[in-house]
């Protein structure tokens, strides 16, 4: 089909479904929040759900994809390429849940909890979550393509 390898295409993939379901997941929110149907059980089946529907879809598609290109082993590039990606995407994540921490113990010092309730705090670790993982695949899907310079 393409000349990728089978690791582009599993970053491929789990990138794809990581837009749609992240999509969707926010779609629904908005919709569930416009409506004041946005409660902490909600919010929580909303996540679970969409949650499972991504677990699900990705193990299917890792299964299929290991069954059509077969199992390639890990090689030094490829190690030096998760280690890379791993290791910004993992410093954007700190980065994220650090700030977080931060803004909420400066609003609870000052009183001015815009970041107080337990649902704006668990959405704002979500969307360092996603935004950690996504930048991890992009770079991998760059460094696949481009090759890694200065290691």
């Amino acid at each position: 089909m393409f000349n990728l390898s089978q690791r582009e295409y599993s970053a491929w993939g789990t990138a794809l479904a990581l837009l749609v379901f992240g999509g969707l997941y926010v779609h629904s929110f908005w919709r569930l929040w416009q409506d004041d149907g946005l409660g902490g059980a909600g919010a929580f089946g909303l996540l679970l759900g969409y949650t499972i529907g991504l677990v699900v879809v990705l193990v299917i598609y890792h299964v299929v994809l290991a069954l059509l290109t077969g199992s390639e082993p890990a090689d030094e590039r490829d190690r030096l390429i998760e280690w890379r990606s791993g290791y910004l995407g993992g410093l954007v994540l700190a980065f994220g849940v650090i700030s977080i921490v931060i803004q909420i113990f400066l609003e609870g010092l000052l009183d001015i909890g815009h970041l107080q309730s337990p649902l704006a705090i668990a959405h704002a670790l979500l969307l360092v979550v996603f935004l950690a993982t996504f930048l991890e695949l992009g770079l991998k899907l760059f460094y696949y393509r481009h090759g890694i310079r200065g290691s």
